[in-house]
């Protein structure tokens, strides 16, 4: 909270109107979006009802498809997926290569309609399935684009 007072001597909050709301009238200001933790590596974008379209960002390392809200793709309409999650999708910043496998539960994983038992190399535009969620995998990263790993400078 940040109190400030405006030239009439009323006390507002300038982290939620930008100007004194007894003043100007003025509304609550809309939050700033919080910034993703990772910086996005891809994603995934579901091709099929009742979601068709929705897209679900990717970070580096590992991304949990799952129906709970740990997952890091999270795909709460799916009733055959464990919250925890069933499948992975990695990116590997170092080989700038993306795997999707299972996570050792009970359902299949599929990549472009074949069922996988382990880890497989993504290529972009595959079509991934999980539980009843059929997703497109689209990245952003790898051999001709990656995030500059930030140093810590010792001043």
């Amino acid at each position: 909270m940040k109190i400030e007072r405006c030239p009439q001597g009323h006390f507002f909050d300038a982290h939620r109107y930008a100007a004194c709301p007894l003043c100007s009238g003025a509304q609550e200001q809309e939050p700033e979006p919080a910034l993703p933790q990772y910086p996005t590596v891809g994603w995934v974008v579901c091709t099929q009802e009742p979601w068709r379209g929705r897209d679900f960002r990717l970070h580096s390392g590992y991304n949990l498809l799952g129906s709970g809200p740990q997952a890091d793709v999270c795909i709460p309409w799916d009733t055959l997926l464990s919250p925890s999650g069933d499948a992975i999708i990695c990116y590997d910043q170092e080989l700038k290569l993306f795997s999707f496998g299972p996570r050792g539960g009970g359902l299949p994983v599929r990549v472009n309609g074949k069922m996988v038992m382990d880890a497989v190399i993504l290529n972009p535009g595959d079509r991934l399935t999980v539980g009843d969620t059929a997703l497109l995998f689209v990245p952003l990263c790898g051999k001709d684009f990656r995030w500059e790993v930030s140093e810590k400078r010792e001043d």
